[in-house]
């Protein structure tokens, strides 16, 4: 989830992306309440389950329709990602190269 404005921009990930550059699968869901960002339990209706698996601040380095890049500063994955369209709501999330220019995370 990255906050963005009034809202979390929401992708469901099977597993964190490593430094390896290799994509993660990642699939884009709805935008959710800033409640979420402190919420962990069961969803209604039996759709599952929210779980935080990290949390901390990031900088939007790139944004388009097709690709995000963000430089994450959390506690369990820090580093440049890139977000990447694939189909509909199919996108990948893989490591990316940083800038020079890119510093400290900035945003929560």
């Amino acid at each position: 989830m990255l906050e963005q404005d009034d809202a979390l921009a929401t992708w469901r990930l099977p597993e964190l992306p490593g430094q390896d550059r290799r994509p993660v699968e990642a699939v884009r869901i709805f935008d959710h309440r800033k409640s979420f960002l402190s919420y962990q339990g069961p969803l209604r209706a039996g759709r599952g389950e929210v779980r935080i698996v990290d949390s901390g601040d990031y900088d939007l380095i790139e944004q388009t329709d097709q690709r995000w890049v963000v430089l994450l500063g959390g506690r369990r994955l820090g580093g440049c990602f890139m977000l990447e369209s694939k189909q509909g709501q199919e996108w990948s999330i893989s490591a990316a190269p940083c800038r020079r220019d890119d510093s400290e995370p900035r945003r929560s």
